[in-house]
């Protein structure tokens, strides 16, 4: 069996965007859902050049998909052939896989709340035709190749193109070529491409506040209840007064269930506040396939995990449930801040987003 891939050939292209079109008509793509683009280059090794280089770029079907690992519902498969194939009818428009390529290549279209993306036009391929892209290019600069011994093929070099994402990172599998008379770094962007900002992402801002403070609110009060239970007061709380130190101990005998409740409660919430997330909420079941890759799946079951055993642990206050709720929404704080630092490989570290745990801390500072 081979694999396919594309042969992006940079120094035949014209920049016409017939394969741009084709590929627009042959899918009916929605406006801002284009699976193919493509860009124009400036040559910077000589300023006097007034040309213009164009590259085309599609989906790359990389070796190692970092859209396959970050989907939640386990809607990204890899074929025999090489092609990273994406089913739409599992798809809960959660956006992970746009947030995880480095090339953002996925895009979500407007009309379905899914996410679509260049599948190597596969039904053509099944009638004996080529890819709607290669069949319109009038200058052969896309190029379907197949690859029979991929252990011989130097991914790594092939996979390299001006201003793209370095393709070890998900092993790329396109081969580009590029003019002889230049090198990588002599060829730039001929403007900025115009940057759709992403969207607010209000409900998991929600989720991330919601159980930080429920977790943190849980740990405190199970401190204080075993604090209680002491016959004496630990030396580290030696130079706490009487009265603060008796106040809190008030609080535990009076409204001990109550504010557990409470935390199930702000955890239940902030489930559901992701739940809100999805752009296909009545496909939200799917979420559950991805566990064995997708952080988002583990960081959600881990958080439903921790709500359920610590209801459990209030109704038959049982430490061995709080054990396994503590293990659980840790588990879950530690996805949250793992997807919050790494959420763009490319950009480096986005620890900005971990400033929403903060307000979740409060519960210690008792």
């Amino acid at each position: 069996m081979y694999r396919i891939r594309f042969h992006i050939r940079m120094d035949k292209c014209i920049g016409c965007p017939s394969c741009v079109t084709a590929c627009r008509e042959e899918h009916d793509l929605p406006p801002r859902a284009d699976r193919r683009r493509v860009g124009e280059m400036l040559n910077t090794k000589d300023p006097e050049d007034e040309l213009r280089y164009f590259l085309s770029t599609a989906c790359n079907h990389c070796i190692d998909p970092a859209c396959l690992k970050g989907c939640p519902s386990a809607s990204y498969r890899i074929l025999e052939n090489g092609i990273v194939w994406h089913n739409p009818d599992t798809c809960i428009g959660c956006g992970q896989c746009v947030l995880s390529c480095p090339y953002g290549v996925p895009v979500i279209r407007d009309d379905t709340g899914t996410v679509t993306k260049c599948d190597f036009c596969l039904e053509r391929q099944q009638r004996g035709e080529e890819p709607a892209c290669i069949e319109s290019c009038p200058s052969g600069a896309l190029i379907l190749e197949k690859v029979y011994d991929p252990q011989k093929v130097n991914y790594l070099d092939e996979g390299k193109g001006p201003q793209l994402p370095d393709p070890g990172f998900t092993k790329s599998s396109t081969k580009i070529t590029i003019h002889k008379k230049f090198q990588l770094e002599d060829l730039v962007r001929s403007f900025r491409p115009a940057v759709r900002p992403l969207e607010p992402h209000v409900s998991l801002i929600l989720f991330t506040l919601l159980f930080s403070f429920s977790f943190f609110t849980s740990i405190s009060l199970f401190v204080l209840q075993w604090m209680q239970s002491r016959p004496f007061t630990p030396a580290c709380f030696a130079l706490t007064s009487d009265a603060f130190f008796a106040k809190l101990s008030c609080i535990c005998d009076s409204s001990f269930c109550t504010n557990y409740l409470a935390s199930v409660v702000l955890s239940l919430l902030s489930i559901a506040g992701a739940f809100f997330h999805l752009r296909r909420k009545e496909r939200f079941f799917y979420a559950i396939r991805g566990f064995r890759h997708s952080e988002i799946t583990a960081e959600g079951l881990s958080a439903f995990l921790f709500s359920i055993f610590l209801l459990l642990f209030v109704i038959t206050d049982v430490p061995f449930f709080f054990g396994i709720a503590f293990v659980s929404g840790f588990a879950a704080l530690f996805y949250i801040i793992k997807c919050i630092w790494f959420i763009d490989p490319l950009s480096g570290n986005s620890p900005d987003g971990l400033l929403f745990l903060l307000p979740g801390l409060f519960p210690l500072l008792f």
